[in-house]
């Protein structure tokens, strides 16, 4: 090498032979570092993967218009629940747990188990089925 090359960093990988009007190095034999074992899992030759589905338009529309009413549900409509003809919860909209309580143990889904007691004869009354 020139005057103004060096090895830079390289400096445990060889040593200097020669600084007169060139710089001569030369390799110092090291032992390879030991790796461990490195296993590669089976693995088929070819993966098939399943086709992409393209979304028909009318079904892409529908989704798109699910999730701004789900959105605006979410940010602007009271905490409710839907319920079928036996009060069984079929859907719940926004924070419905300030009204409703969550025993610990299996969760249920009839709205008349999960109101307060003096709550569930009122709400019988209600629903005109």
């Amino acid at each position: 090498m020139g005057n103004a090359e060096s090895i830079g960093r390289h400096k445990t990988l060889f040593r200097s032979i020669s600084h007169k009007k060139c710089r001569l190095y030369q390799k110092i034999e090291t032992k390879p570092s030991p790796r461990l074992p490195l296993t590669v899992p089976y693995a088929p030759e070819k993966i098939v993967s399943p086709p992409l589905r393209q979304i028909p338009p009318a079904e892409l529309q529908q989704s798109v218009t699910g999730l701004v009413q789900e959105s605006l549900l979410e940010g602007y409509a009271p905490p409710a629940v839907a319920i079928n003809e036996r009060y069984d919860i079929l859907y719940h909209n926004g924070p419905t747990n300030l009204y409703l309580r969550q025993p610990r143990a299996c969760p249920r889904k009839n709205l008349l188990e999960l109101i307060p007691e003096n709550l569930r004869n009122r709400l019988r009354g209600l629903y005109t089925g």
